[in-house]
């Protein structure tokens, strides 16, 4: 049945195309009618020296406008088609911000070798190849018919400049006329005309299939990178009238009104815990290295009312996976927990006692990437023919031959284009929402699609409403700029200027998670430290009203609901006493304006209470820096 109306939508999208095409071709005769008039203007100006020169700008006058409106016209058979194949995919690959315009499709009249040549520009590529093309066809035959018995070469030239001139102000404002009222409104018409269609389809059929609204919108086509990728093709029977509402990749719709915008967000203290590093049962720590040092799952259990002592009402942890790296984010299997931390009756323990005790746990999840040594990876590079081969993206040009996470070879990128691998991850979301985790923690969320997320709330969200689902989306240390998803390509450009600010990349996740870890709130404060430095004046957080200012500007430009994760520090950064020169009163200070100030959650890295700092930049260049903000704490 979803088939059979599938080919009712292809057909009634075809015949719109065959039919805007025709209409297109008609108005291409209406520009070349146009450009006659404007040539029977300046013949008139060259060779009729008697007429009157009311005539000659009438006649010019006419021509141009007679010239835009059919300019116009052909915009409204290009955007009319563009609206055609955005609906039926061939567009999809575009960011959806971009979609909110269709995009118009040039039927051309002009050679495909001639578009694809070097001369290309001479046709305004971007938007009018076949007026010119029409327009160079007129100046040519006008060229052999009316001036081929002249012997005046630069009037012939004067002619043809001035033809030019005027036709390329002509589609200059024909364009601009376009970009300002013509594509939102035919878009709006022609979406409506589409939907009206697919009512009439549903109501052809039996009960069963009126209860289905089929929508042909998939995220399919190339990413900004140049690869192929896949689609999801999944249709849904849920429908939606709400105008905001989250469109995953396969075609179902979710209101944002089903989806819960927690209250209890803003109240999460959230203490982060590195696994291996917290609690494995010692009183001295053990020495620090970069080995599994011993803390588990048990340790946190041990540890929880100690947490909530404290004042947190929440735990974040580190990956619990199994992994080649004591820090959990070198994953070699998603299904099992790695037998350092424990094992799955562990974390399940872990969170019964957890939410006895009034406390939710927070889950870190790396959908971005994995170890070399996992066995998809292993079989994906071993087997060209493997069903894991498009999981990742290989290619010959990088290092391994084979896309990395920041170009460490260790790292490869999962595709999460790829109906395959994208399915298996939200698989091990859904699995970590079942077994009762209130939160998950998107690891470097900058290089996972747009797409990929929006099918990854709907999924979760089925599971547990209230689960907090928010990213870490630090876009300063980015190494290859090449593996972030930026929204649209303005965006992409300014990265590439190196004018991309954190703000801009953090806004883009507005519509997309419930909440961020707030690396902008960091950098302002960080900033203000280090200008107090500069000015050799007092430190001063808290009755800083310059700062507040600047973090209440941050803060206004996010919509209401949407959760701001404030911290000081983390376990990729400094810790914040390092940036203090350790000066503890300016911690206090910064954890007070943290917890007390803005109706915001707010998160804690383990060991930044007990002031522990490191003593030399971990940006440093040398291998493992990170180490000196990963010690184990110290419970003697």
């Amino acid at each position: 049945m979803i088939q059979e109306k599938i080919n009712l939508n292809v057909d009634s999208l075809y015949k719109w195309q065959i039919d805007e095409t025709g209409h297109q071709n008609h108005r291409l005769a209406w520009i070349l009618a146009a450009q006659t008039i404007i040539i029977t203007a300046l013949c008139t100006v060259l060779c009729a020296e008697n007429l009157k020169e009311c005539v000659i700008v009438v006649l010019l006058l006419v021509g141009i406008l007679i010239s835009v409106s059919g300019i116009y016209s052909v915009l409204i058979s290009q955007t009319a088609i563009g609206t055609v194949f955005e609906r039926w995919h061939h567009y999809d690959s575009l960011p959806l911000k971009l979609k909110k315009l269709p995009i118009p499709h040039v039927i051309s009249l002009v050679p495909t070798h001639f578009l694809k040549s070097g001369f290309r520009w001479l046709m305004f590529y971007s938007f009018a190849p076949n007026v010119f093309c029409a327009a160079w066809v007129t100046l040519s035959l006008t060229y052999v018919n009316f001036f081929a018995c002249w012997n005046y070469p630069n009037v012939r030239i004067i002619y043809a400049v001035s033809f030019l001139i005027i036709l390329t102000i002509v589609v200059i404002i024909s364009h601009v006329l376009g970009n300002l009222f013509l594509y939102k409104w035919v878009y709006d018409e022609f979406s409506k005309k589409a939907d009206k269609n697919n009512n009439l389809n549903q109501n052809a059929g039996s009960d069963l299939e009126n209860t289905n609204k089929m929508n042909i919108y998939r995220n399919v086509g190339n990413n900004s990178n140049g690869i192929i990728l896949n689609s999801f093709n999944d249709y849904s029977s849920n429908s939606c009238q709400n105008e905001r509402c989250l469109r995953c990749s396969g075609g179902r719709s979710v209101c944002e009104n089903k989806i819960a915008k927690s209250n209890t967000w803003a109240n999460l203290r959230i203490y982060h815990i590195m696994i291996d590093r917290f609690n494995g049962g010692w009183l001295t720590p053990p020495q620090n290295s970069n080995q599994f040092l011993g803390g588990n799952v048990k340790g946190i259990i041990d540890k929880l009312d100690w947490i909530k002592m404290l004042g947190y009402n929440t735990i974040m942890l580190t990956p619990i996976f199994k992994t080649e790296a004591y820090h959990g984010y070198h994953i070699t299997n998603y299904e099992e927990v790695d037998k350092h931390f424990g094992d799955w009756a562990d974390f399940d323990n872990l969170i019964t006692i957890a939410h006895q005790k009034g406390i939710k746990v927070i889950c870190d999840y790396v959908p971005n990437h994995c170890h070399i040594n996992h066995p998809f990876f292993q079989a994906a590079q071993n087997d060209i023919n493997s069903s894991y081969r498009s999981w990742f993206y290989f290619n010959q040009g990088r290092k391994g031959g084979f896309v990395s996470y920041q170009n460490i070879p260790d790292l490869p990128k999962f595709n999460l284009y790829d109906e395959g691998a994208a399915t298996y991850h939200i698989s091990i979301a859904v699995m970590l929402a079942k077994k009762g985790v209130d939160g998950l923690r998107i690891d470097h969320v900058i290089g996972v699609p747009f797409s990929f997320l929006k099918e990854l709330r709907y999924k979760v969200k089925e599971i547990n409403p209230e689960l907090f689902l928010f990213g870490e989306a630090w876009f300063n240390p980015m190494s290859d700029l090449s593996q972030v998803e930026f929204i649209n390509m303005a965006q992409k450009t300014k990265a590439y200027k190196m004018e991309l600010s954190q703000e801009e990349i953090q806004l883009n996740y507005v519509d997309y998670l419930d909440g961020l870890l707030d690396f902008k709130f960091r950098e302002l404060i960080l900033e203000e430290i280090e200008n107090l430095k500069r000015q050799k004046q007092k430190f001063n957080i808290l009755g800083n009203v310059n700062l507040k200012n600047k973090i209440n500007n941050h803060f206004n430009k996010y919509p209401k609901g949407f959760q701001l994760i404030l911290f000081l520090d983390n376990h990729d950064t400094n810790r914040f006493l390092f940036h203090c020169d350790g000066n503890t009163l300016v911690l206090q200070e910064g954890l007070s304006l943290c917890k007390n100030i803005f109706s915001l959650p707010y998160s804690i890295y383990y060991g930044t209470e007990q002031f522990m700092k490191n003593m030399t930049d971990i940006f440093n260049g040398n291998p493992h820096a990170d180490l000196d903000v990963r010690e184990p704490l110290p419970w003697n």
